[in-house]
């Protein structure tokens, strides 16, 4: 089957994994076919490839998720029987089988980090060294174009769900790439120097990327992709400074510092411990409710 090289971009939508996966094709790395058209909300393009979201987000809706969904119910918490495991491996295989070759595959799809296991079984199973990128971008730039992108689609969404999908991305990511080659680059920093970077992410993933598409790269990664702005604070809607700190724990590790892994851990643990809790009395509480007819009936009686 040979050693073949596959490289995931995850984290949270909005931190530059689109302009990173551009950049990256431009230098060498295969891109799967049929990408995502580029739209309003991203207009130089998405370079994710539309089956395997597809096939992801079919996924997720068996069980009741979306990509947006805050819990952290598939990752321990729902039980996926052997026959589903397999087929959405097979699954996944498949389109893998049928990527182009001869150079490192990319591949952009930020579902993937919630459906890790899944996918690093498959990767494995087809004979591909797997590696990871992890693109890192402030909190409330990430917020704020989430926001924008929800506001498009007329879909608002609370900017503490916006802040959950940051922590909740970033800290799978992180966790699911532990025993894997990887690198974590700052988006700010992709746009101020991309040959630094690109030159951190040969290190680390140990790739031989060209060095004869530089026009191309310059020509692409304007500094008007960066069209959120953050002031520097971050809201720390949660009560407790998960986003602050996990934010500054991987800002260290895009300068090459070691990560606090007993910390993320530690962060991780108290968001799915409290996610969880809500969750249920939630759910126990709208199960409570009285349904409309019910609550029609009773104003007609009282009447």
């Amino acid at each position: 089957m040979g050693d073949r090289q596959v490289i995931f971009i995850l984290g949270v939508a909005r931190s530059g994994t689109s302009a990173l996966a551009r950049v990256l094709s431009l230098l060498g790395c295969m891109l799967p076919e049929g990408l995502k058209e580029a739209n309003e909300g991203n207009p130089t393009g998405f370079w994710e490839p539309l089956e395997a979201a597809q096939f992801n987000d079919e996924f997720l809706l068996r069980h009741e998720a979306t990509y947006s969904d805050p819990t952290l119910r598939l990752q321990g918490e729902l039980p996926f029987t052997q026959q589903e495991t397999r087929s959405y491996v097979a699954q996944i295989r498949a389109f893998l089988s049928r990527c182009p070759g001869g150079a490192p595959l990319l591949i952009k799809d930020l579902r993937i980090a919630a459906l890790s296991d899944f996918w690093l079984q498959a990767a494995q199973a087809e004979g591909f060294r797997v590696k990871v990128i992890v693109p890192v971008r402030h909190p409330m730039e990430v917020a704020a174009s989430l926001g924008d992108r929800a506001a498009r689609a007329q879909v608002p969404a609370s900017l503490e769900l916006r802040l959950a999908m940051w922590l909740k991305y970033n800290l799978l990511s992180e966790l699911c790439s532990r025993q894997l080659p990887r690198v974590f680059i700052e988006y700010s920093s992709l746009l101020e120097d991309w040959r630094r970077e690109v030159a951190r992410i040969s290190r680390a993933l140990d790739l031989d990327l060209a060095s004869d598409s530089s026009a191309e790269v310059d020509a692409f990664l304007t500094r008007d992709l960066h069209r959120q702005r953050s002031p520097g604070s971050i809201t720390e809607v949660f009560g407790y400074p998960w986003v602050s700190d996990t934010y500054a724990m991987l800002s260290e590790a895009t300068r090459d510092r070691p990560l606090d892994v007993a910390r993320l851990d530690d962060i991780l643990r108290t968001y799915r411990t409290c996610e969880r809790a809500f969750r249920i009395s939630l759910d126990d509480w709208r199960s409570r409710l009285p349904s409309r007819a019910s609550r029609e009936s009773s104003l007609t009686a009282a009447g």
